[in-house]
């Protein structure tokens, strides 16, 4: 796979590969193609345009091993695809912006939604038939 290569206007393969290291997976980079990756993008491509800013995202795909590394879930939505985005605006404006992020991911009934402190986690878990979650772990 060229990991360089484009999923939507502003997001590529890249960003949404396993982010594992040498200790947890060797750096495996996999990312399932997948109808749940593009459906996923889609929605996510939507919420970056609307919103108007950047978003990094700190971790989409996550391989079994790196999940079990990184004190994952056993069945977290990031073994098939989720994204973590942060964002890419002044800390002044950060928690304005991850609440808008929400706000839309709501609005467009994205399955998973977790706020944190600063990234907010969204899947599309509906896409492959679990329940709806909402989550705030903000402090």
């Amino acid at each position: 796979m060229t990991t360089n290569v484009q999923i939507t206007e502003n997001f590529n393969y890249r960003e949404l590969a396993c982010k594992g290291t040498d200790q947890s997976c060797g750096g495996c980079s996999a990312l399932p193609i997948t109808d749940l990756l593009y459906a996923h993008m889609e929605r996510l491509q939507s919420i970056r345009t609307r919103l108007g800013v950047p978003l990094s995202v700190t971790s989409g795909h996550r391989c079994a091993r790196h999940n079990r590394y990184s004190g994952g879930a056993p069945h977290s939505m990031h073994l098939n695809l989720a994204t973590d985005v942060r964002p890419s605006i002044s800390a002044d404006n950060l928690v304005e912006a991850m609440d808008d992020i929400v706000a839309l991911a709501d609005e467009m009934s994205l399955g998973g939604i977790g706020i944190y402190n600063d990234f907010v986690h969204l899947d599309s878990r509906e896409y492959i038939g679990r329940g709806i979650a909402r989550w705030n772990n903000r402090t």
